[in-house]
Parts: structure tokens; sequence; C-alpha cells
């Protein structure tokens, strides 16, 4: 485990930068969406990521450390948990971020042109109406009869009984049966932008094309389910 300690000053300094190199990686399949077609003046250009007012990358960053890991005027920090934070408060991507050609993304930052001015809407939406549509055949397909309870947080954690595939089999039943999985976050396990960032996984978590349910020729252990 990897752990800072020291001021949030500090802090910026030595991860900020590495914090700043997470954003493209991040928003890379969204921006694709757009075809490079600025949001907001509709020239074609290569589009840059630009935080929504009032979720900054330093904002964020200072949210996270305050809320998380301040003793006194120290920050201790797990760097590896802080990662995780930081990647999940970019999420959804459409409701963090705005892309925008270069002299957009500056006017955007200087306030020079506010949300109102950035109108134009992914050129492939459609991706978004097949994503939405999946989403009650992803609930429907792991509905069964079987109770998998839930009572507190210990049941979500592994047992020393289990297989990961059997643990992994049970969390996704508990998260769907008792409605803990979002529609956007079932949007994000589609993603295998965001499931290599999160879970280290070379794939997405969630997939609806039964023609990649074989990742590396190997058959997923819950694709049955």
């Amino acid at each position: 485990m990897s752990v800072f300690y020291g001021s949030k000053d500090d802090f910026i300094k030595y991860i900020g930068g590495y914090c700043k190199n997470k954003i493209p990686i991040i928003t890379r399949d969204e921006k694709k969406r757009y075809g490079n077609i600025c949001a907001c003046c509709g020239q074609k250009s290569e589009l840059q990521a630009a935080h929504v007012h009032g979720f900054e990358r330093l904002q964020i960053i200072e949210d996270i450390l305050n809320e998380n890991f301040k003793e006194d005027d120290i920050y201790n920090v797990d760097l590896d948990e802080f990662e995780r934070m930081f990647i999940e408060k970019h999420y959804p991507i459409s409701k963090h971020f705005f892309f925008l050609c270069q002299n957009c993304h500056k006017k955007y930052d200087s306030y020079l042109i506010d949300e109102s001015d950035i109108k134009l809407l992914p050129i492939k939406e459609i991706e978004q109406v097949k994503v939405n549509r999946y989403i009650p055949r992803v609930r429907n397909k792991f509905n069964s009869n079987i109770d998998y309870k839930f009572e507190s947080k210990n049941d979500l954690y592994k047992l020393e009984s289990e297989t990961v595939q059997h643990y992994v089999q049970r969390l996704i039943h508990i998260l769907l049966d008792n409605n803990l999985l979002s529609d956007s976050l079932i949007e994000q396990l589609q993603n295998k932008n965001y499931c290599k960032l999160a879970f280290d996984l070379e794939y997405p978590l969630l997939e609806q094309d039964e023609n990649k349910i074989r990742p590396s020729g190997k058959m997923r252990y819950y694709a049955k389910k």
C-alpha cells in the first residue's frame, strides 16, 4: 500500500500532475462520441475535456482529501484508495465534462461562455439509446428465485469458503436484487475504460454483445447468468 503523509499543498504539488494525466484516460471513450465536433461552437477540432463548473479537478481533489484523509492539519492518504475515489467522482462522464475545442475550453474556464451556450449532443448519441434499452434486460437476466440476503455491509465481503467466481456471482445478485446498482453504474460497468481503471480488467464487467463473452477465448464464468 502506497501512502502520502503531508500537507494539502504538497499533495497537489506531487500528486496533482498524476491526477491531471488521468483525465484524458477517463474521458477518452466519451470524447470519441463527439466525432471531433465542439459541443459549443460546432466546429471540427481536436477536443479537450472541460470540467463542468463546480466539479473542477482541484476541487474534487480537495473534497476527497478533506472528507476522507484529513488528520488535523495533515493528510494521511492511502493513494490507491484516493485514486479509486478520484476516478469514481468523475462518473457519469456526461455530467462532469463538456467536450470543447481549445478556444471554447479557455472561454468556458474564464466564464466568457456558460452552460447555456453548450448545446450540441454527441454525434453518436444513438449509442446511449442502445445502452438505455439494455439496462432493463441486464436486471432481468440476474433475477432469480434465490434469496440473496443483504442485512449489513458484511454481506458484501467475500466469505472464506467462497471461490472468487462464486463471490462475484453472489455479489452481483445482491447488488441487483437490492437495487444497489444505479442505472448509471450499470452503464459504466459496460465501459472497458472504466473497468480497466476501477478493477484493472481488460474487458467490461458487463457485456451486452453475446459474441464478446469469451475474452481471450475463455468463457466468462457468469455468462449463463
